[in-house]
C-alpha cells in the first residue's frame, strides 16, 4: 500500500537533487529517505532513483510516477491552508503608516494572494506607533507595520514581538530656486541654520526627534514655521521656501524640488513589524515574511539601509 511519506520522499529527492538533501527539508534521517524510496520502488516494481557521486535523478518511470503523485501532495498542501484558514479571523487587522501602506503592504499582501498563502480580508489601521502596539499588544490589531526614532525594546512582560526589518535614512529637500539647490554642492548641515524648517504635527514623531537631534548634534535650534503630516503637503510647501527632513521610503513625485547632498550624516528611523509574543496563526507569520522580503529588495536596491 502507498505511504504519502514515500510520495513526499520521492518529491524531496527531485526538487534537492539529493537523498540527503531530501532529509534535511522534510527533517528526515538520511536512513528513513532510504527507506521510504525501497518500499516506493517496490510497491511499483520500479527503479525510481539512480544515484551517483553528484547527487540523485529520477529515472524515467521515477518522473512519471511523480507528475501523479505531484498533484496529489500539492492537492493535500491546498487542503492543509484551508482548514489552517478556516480556524482564523476572516479579517486581519493592519497597523500602518502612510508610506508604508503604499510601498511596503501593497506588494506584501498582493504577493501573498499570487501565491495563495493569504484569503482573509485586510483592514487598515491608521495611527501614530504607541497607539499601533498597544492596539496589538490589546488584540485590536493582528499586527502592525511601524516606524520609530530609536530601536523598540520589548521584555516578556509586553506581550510583544518586534522584528527590525530596515533601516529608512533621512534627506533633506528644498525647492529647486532655494540657493542651496542652485549651488549644486555638498552642503554643510550648518548652513541651514537659519532656514525655515517644515515639522510634523504630532510631538515626539521620529521625524521631528530626528530633526531635534540633528540640531543638538550641529549646534542649532531648527525654527519650525509649518507642522504637517502628510509628506506631499510637505513637499508642495517647498515652494514657499524652507528645508524638509524626510524618510528614504518617501521619494518627492514633484520635479520642483530638489534632495541635498550633505556633508553630515542625517540618520535614521527604524522599519519594524510588530505582533503578539509567542503562538500566533499562520497568517500573520506569513505577513511578517512578506514584508521582510519586500524590504530586502529596497535594502538590495541600496532604497534603504540593513538594520545593524
Amino acid at each position: 500500500m502507498l505511504d504519502l511519506r514515500q510520495l513526499a520522499v520521492l518529491r524531496a529527492i527531485r526538487e534537492t537533487g539529493s537523498l540527503a538533501g531530501a532529509a534535511r527539508q522534510l527533517h528526515y534521517s538520511q536512513p528513513t529517505i532510504a527507506h521510504h524510496l525501497r518500499g516506493l520502488e517496490s510497491h511499483l516494481q520500479a527503479s525510481l532513483v539512480t544515484r551517483g557521486p553528484r547527487g540523485a535523478t529520477l529515472t524515467e518511470q521515477g518522473e512519471l510516477f511523480l507528475g501523479y503523485a505531484r498533484s496529489v501532495l500539492d492537492t493535500l498542501d491546498e487542503g492543509v491552508v484551508r482548514v489552517a484558514e478556516s480556524k482564523t479571523p476572516s479579517v486581519r487587522r493592519v497597523g500602518t503608516f502612510r508610506t508604508a501602506g503604499a510601498l511596503l503592504l501593497a506588494p506584501a499582501i498582493s504577493r501573498l494572494r499570487r501565491e495563495g498563502r493569504l484569503r482573509s480580508e485586510i483592514e487598515l489601521v491608521h495611527g501614530p506607533l504607541r497607539e499601533h502596539l498597544v492596539n496589538v499588544k490589546q488584540g485590536a490589531s493582528d499586527c502592525a507595520i511601524v516606524y520609530s526614532f530609536e530601536p523598540l525594546r520589548t521584555d516578556a512582560e509586553d506581550g510583544l514581538e518586534i522584528r527590525t526589518l530596515a533601516l529608512d535614512p533621512y534627506q533633506l529637500w528644498v525647492h529647486r530656486d532655494h540657493p542651496a539647490a542652485r549651488k549644486q554642492t555638498t552642503i554643510d548641515l550648518r548652513s541651514l541654520a537659519g532656514d525655515h524648517w517644515i515639522g510634523r504635527q504630532r510631538a515626539g514623531e521620529a521625524d521631528d526627534s530626528a530633526l531635534e537631534a540633528l540640531g543638538r548634534r550641529y549646534g542649532f535650534t531648527p525654527r519650525v514655521n509649518l507642522r504637517e503630516d502628510d509628506y506631499a503637503i510637505v513637499t508642495a510647501f517647498l515652494s514657499s521656501g524652507g528645508v524638509a527632513l524626510l524618510p528614504s521610503l518617501y521619494q518627492p513625485a514633484e520635479s520642483s524640488v530638489v534632495k541635498l547632498k550633505t556633508v553630515q550624516e542625517l540618520g535614521h528611523r527604524y522599519i519594524s513589524f510588530v505582533c503578539c509574543a509567542g503562538e500566533r496563526d499562520e497568517g500573520i507569520g506569513h505577513i511578517g515574511d512578506a514584508l521582510a522580503d519586500v524590504l530586502a529588495a529596497k535594502i538590495a536596491s541600496k532604497d534603504l539601509r540593513a538594520p545593524g
